[in-house]
């Protein structure tokens, strides 16, 4: 099940566009590395209604998994 929502979750990262800073400390760096939350809920609850936006979900994280275009020491290579 992790391996599928795991493909789920890169087919639509794929489709995402950044807009890197154009003014700042920041914006003379060469790369930027950003760590997004995905959630997935299935609609299990027991009156079929899917479950309201903003309601506060604990977190359990699972196994992180590292970029495998990062290099050990952080400079990575797109």
């Amino acid at each position: 099940m992790r391996d599928i929502f795991a493909k789920a979750s890169i087919s639509a990262a794929r489709k995402w566009t950044f807009s890197p800073p154009t003014t700042g400390e920041d914006s003379t760096r060469d790369s930027w590395t950003v760590r997004v939350p995905v959630t997935f809920a299935l609609n299990n609850s027991d009156n079929g209604q899917p479950e309201r936006y903003g309601r506060w979900r604990a977190f359990i994280p699972g196994p992180r998994q590292a970029a495998p275009w990062r290099t050990p020491d952080g400079a990575g290579q797109a």
